[in-house]
């Protein structure tokens, strides 16, 4: 269970950071 929660957030955070940084952008274009 820990491990694959560990991953789980490993995997959240590796995809979303990124995410976060080309939509933020995105956003205050279209704002």
């Amino acid at each position: 269970m820990e491990v694959n929660n560990l991953g789980f957030v490993a995997i959240v955070l590796f995809v979303g950071f990124p995410t976060a940084f080309l939509f933020i952008p995105y956003a205050k274009k279209n704002a």
